[in-house]
């Protein structure tokens, strides 16, 4: 006769409850044991120690600029070997493309649609304010702390500040402002022994903010691309993104029609140099983490960065791939399926469900991604679209992507409706809406069923913005002199 007295934790895609428990069985009497044996029964084993987790986001890094995903420089190399110790999701996507809404979908598994954080709240003219991630989500942070994780947070983006509700769920949460990558460490530092102390696993999530603009060109990463401007630039100098602006205007490229060319090059070098900058910063947080072999890793990035490929600068205006794809590595305990490659599409509200899934624990109801694990030992299996969503003002894009193709809405005018197969047209310069109607009207009305699912939210309360923030703000080109929004 074989007895079974605990229930043991599988995988699951299904929307049930999170468990809550920390997986670990109580201690079993000695006389239950010696019963046990005598009916023929065999104890349940105690499972294995939950590995630490790391999460590391990156803010405005694209994936086309990382080594690993093929670009000509080598910009990442500790990123490269943790990407040969892990698997590699080759086309990643935000569900948006810029912070807020996005590291708000990874943390609920939802889209913005659903969670209701959309945008900074704008009002004559000038950032007044920001939407708040309600307290009624489920957070990663508060599932991992209800199983009995230590958790850790420590982000150098106002943004995520915990007054916006980014705080949920972590013990211990440090917000930066907007800080470069090596003010991070000195909290590493502080942390580092009480991390080490073993006992129950740990969740630590970082974000760096750099290479956000203002780019600068630290050495010795940046290589200058046009000699006769050397001089101009230095480690102390960024690059002046309202200078772009500028030379993009049509006084600008009436006064100066090469310059434009020139200069942006030189932020495109210092964007990379600032690349390779959090990448050694990531190599040294690593050092002073000591992480074991079983730790699970992994590294991501809140959105892209566009260099006028398709009219704008920076981020948060538009869905095109340079703003919304992003790198997405998993380093798996004990390097598990190490050099593996996912290449189906995938989104970052997939990389909470992925981290349960691998711990055995269950995703809240409303969840909307999906574990990445079974991609891992089955490629052929089918995925749900791709949904994406910006408005940082109204009334703003969406859009879907289902196999190779990528259909955007505008949703404040149907004629600038764009449809791309990005199989033959990666960088999205050819609209077929006009020659490929039916492709068209199937993927508008798939979206237009899918935001249909969307809840009646009730407005999101609104965290005013002080001067001081203002000031900050303004000097990273978010308001300008007028109090406007680049």
């Amino acid at each position: 006769m074989r007895c079974n007295f605990s229930s043991t934790s599988t995988r699951t895609r299904s929307r049930s409850r999170v468990s809550t428990g920390s997986g670990r069985l109580a201690l079993i009497p000695l006389t239950f044991l010696l019963l046990a044996q005598t009916l023929g029964c065999r104890p349940v084993e105690e499972p294995p120690p939950r590995p630490n987790i790391v999460l590391i986001t990156i803010d405005t890094l694209r994936s086309d600029r990382v080594s690993a995903y093929g670009y000509d420089r080598q910009t990442t190399p500790f990123l490269d070997a943790l990407a040969d110790q892990g698997v590699r999701c080759t086309t990643s996507y935000s569900p948006s493309s810029w912070t807020v809404p996005s590291m708000a979908s990874l943390f609920t598994s939802l889209d913005p649609d659903h969670h209701g954080v959309q945008r900074g709240l704008i009002e004559k003219n000038r950032i007044v304010g920001q939407e708040v991630l309600d307290d009624s989500y489920l957070l990663l942070a508060e599932i991992l702390r209800a199983a009995g994780y230590r958790t850790y947070g420590v982000s150098a983006n106002l943004h995520l500040a915990p007054r916006f509700g980014f705080a949920q769920g972590f013990e211990h949460y440090e917000n930066l402002g907007f800080a470069n990558a090596d003010r991070i460490a000195p909290v590493l530092e502080t942390w580092s022994e009480e991390l080490r102390s073993g006992g129950q696993p740990y969740f630590l999530w970082i974000h760096y903010f750099d290479p956000h603009d203002p780019y600068y060109p630290r050495e010795p990463w940046f290589e200058n691309p046009v000699p006769a401007l050397a001089g101009e630039f230095s480690e102390d100098d960024p690059v002046d993104i309202r200078r772009l602006y500028w030379l993009n205007s049509p006084d600008g490229r009436r006064r100066n029609p090469r310059r434009l060319k020139k200069e942006l090059r030189i932020a495109k070098a210092a964007y990379d140099a600032e690349i390779s900058y959090t990448d050694e910063q990531i190599r040294q947080a690593f050092e002073t983490l000591d992480l074991d072999a079983n730790a699970l890793i992994v590294v991501t990035a809140d959105h892209g960065e566009e260099f006028y490929e398709h009219g704008n600068l920076g981020h948060g205006q538009d869905l095109h791939e340079e703003q919304v794809r992003v790198p997405l590595i998993l380093r798996l305990p004990g390097a598990a399926h190490a050099g593996g490659i996912v290449r189906q599409p995938v989104s970052l509200i997939d990389v909470t469900p992925t981290i349960l899934d691998l711990l055995g624990l269950h995703l809240p109801p409303m969840s909307q991604g999906e574990s990445l694990l079974p991609l891992i030992d089955d490629s052929s299996l089918e995925r749900a679209p791709i949904y994406l969503a910006v408005s940082r003002a109204e009334p703003g894009l969406r859009a879907i992507r289902q196999g190779s193709w990528k259909y955007i809405r505008d949703l404040g005018n149907s004629r600038k409706d764009r449809l791309f197969d990005l199989s033959s047209d990666p960088g999205e310069q050819r609209n077929l809406l006009g020659e490929e109607p039916v492709k068209a009207r199937e993927l508008a009305d798939q979206l237009d069923a899918f935001l249909a699912t969307a809840p009646s939210l009730a407005q999101p309360s609104i965290e005013e913005v002080d001067e001081e923030t203002l000031d900050e703000l303004r000097a990273l080109g978010y308001v300008d002199e007028k109090g406007g929004r680049h």
